[in-house]
C-alpha cells in the first residue's frame, strides 16, 4: 500500500479549498457579486476566516478517516475520507454565500459588446483534435492484428500499490469497448470546447479583455491534453494489455495526475478568467460576470431559463460550468453518464 497518497490528496483538496477564494474575480465573492473593495473590509475577512476554520476542521476529519484507512484496510473508510473532504467544504460554501448576501452590489449596467466576426478556434484546428481519435483507430487495428497475443483475462483497474484488482475476459465487447467510450468521451470534450469558444465575454476590450481570452485559451489546452490523454490510456492500456503488462494502469493514472495538477496550477496563476494576471482595479461599479445572483444555486449550480448561453464561468472554482436552466444543458449532462453506464456495461 502506498501510504501517503490518501492523506496527500486529502491535504491537496483542503489546500485547493482553502485558496479557492481568493481565486474569483474581484467583484465576486462566495459567488455573491461584491464592490471591488470589499473583500478587504472587516466583514469579508470574518466570512472569509469563518469559511477557512470550517475547511480547517473538515480536512482533519477526513484526514482522521484517511489514518482509520491506512490502519484497518477497509476501502469505504477511504471512500467516506474522500466524500467528506468533497461535500464538507461544499457544505462550508453554502453557508459563506449565505452570510455574503446581504453585502451583494448591483452589478453595473454598462456593457461591452464585440462587433467583430467570430475568430476563436480550437487549438491544433481540426487536425489536433482528431489525431486522438486515429490513436483509438490504430489501437483498435494493433489489437485485431494481434487477439490471440490477449489474455484470456487482462487488467482493468489497480489499487493505490499498483497491484491489479478488476480484471475482465478476452471478449469483442470487452477489448474494443474501452476504444468506444474513450472516442466518445473525447467527442464530448471537443463539443465542449467548442461551445466554451463562444461563451459570452465579461470584458471585450483593453488588458482584462486581453486576460480573459488567455484563460479561455488555457481551459481549451486543458481539454485538448485532456483528450489526448484520455486517447493514450485508453487505447494504450488494453495494446499493453497484449504484452501482459500489469503496470499499464498506474502509469496511465501517474500520467493523468501530472497532467492535472499542471492545468489546475496554470489556472490557479491566471485566477477565473484572467483577473490575477493584472492588478486588481478597485474601479466603484461591480460588475461581476454578467449573471444574475438570484439564479446561483448554493454558489455552485447556475440555472437560468432566460440566458441562451450553454456554458458560463464559474463563481467559485476555476473554468466554466453548464447553465442548468438551458435545456440543452441536461442533453450534454446526460450523455457524461455514458462513459459510467458503459463501464458497468463492460464488467
Amino acid at each position: 500500500m502506498t501510504f501517503w497518497l490518501p492523506p496527500l490528496l486529502i491535504f491537496l483538496l483542503g489546500l485547493l479549498w482553502f485558496r479557492m477564494p481568493h481565486f474569483t474575480r474581484p467583484d465576486i465573492f462566495f459567488a455573491v457579486t461584491v464592490q471591488p473593495g470589499f473583500r478587504g473590509t472587516p466583514q469579508a475577512m470574518g466570512i472569509l476566516r469563518k469559511y477557512t476554520v470550517q475547511i480547517l476542521i473538515h480536512t482533519v476529519i477526513a484526514l482522521s478517516l484517511a489514518a482509520a484507512f491506512l490502519f484497518t484496510q477497509n476501502q469505504k473508510l477511504y471512500g467516506l475520507a474522500i466524500g467528506w473532504q468533497l461535500v464538507g467544504p461544499m457544505y462550508a460554501l453554502t453557508l459563506a454565500n449565505r452570510r455574503t448576501k446581504p453585502f451583494a452590489a448591483e452589478p453595473s449596467r454598462e456593457y461591452e459588446v464585440d462587433l467583430s466576426p467570430y475568430t476563436e478556434t480550437l487549438p491544433g484546428g481540426m487536425v489536433g483534435v482528431a489525431i486522438p481519435f486515429v490513436i483509438l483507430a490504430a489501437s483498435a487495428a494493433i489489437l485485431y492484428v494481434h487477439w490471440a497475443q490477449i489474455p484470456q483475462r487482462f487488467p482493468v483497474h489497480w489499487g493505490l500499490d499498483g497491484t491489479p484488482n478488476r480484471w475482465m475476459d478476452r471478449t469483442p465487447r470487452n477489448v474494443y469497448g474501452f476504444l468506444l467510450l474513450g472516442a466518445f468521451t473525447c467527442l464530448s470534450m471537443v463539443v465542449s470546447g467548442a461551445l466554451i469558444a463562444r461563451t459570452r465575454r465579461i470584458s471585450v476590450t483593453g488588458e482584462a479583455g486581453h486576460n480573459e481570452r488567455k484563460f479561455r485559451r488555457l481551459n481549451l489546452w486543458t481539454l485538448l491534453a485532456a483528450e489526448y490523454a484520455i486517447a493514450i490510456c485508453w487505447g494504450g492500456l488494453p495494446i499493453l494489455a497484449t504484452l501482459r503488462s500489469t503496470s499499464a494502469g498506474p502509469l496511465f493514472g501517474g500520467l493523468t495526475l501530472v497532467l492535472s495538477a499542471g492545468a489546475i496550477a496554470l489556472m490557479m496563476r491566471q485566477g477565473q478568467g484572467g483577473s490575477r494576471l493584472s492588478p486588481v482595479s478597485l474601479s466603484p461599479n461591480a460588475v461581476g460576470d454578467r449573471t444574475p445572483d438570484s439564479c446561483w444555486k448554493w454558489g455552485l449550480l447556475y440555472i437560468n431559463k432566460n440566458d441562451s448561453a450553454l456554458f458560463v464561468e464559474k463563481r467559485f472554482g476555476l473554468g466554466y460550468t453548464l447553465n442548468l436552466g438551458n435545456p440543452w444543458s441536461w442533453v450534454l449532462g446526460s450523455t457524461m453518464l455514458v462513459v459510467p453506464l458503459g463501464a458497468l456495461f463492460l464488467r
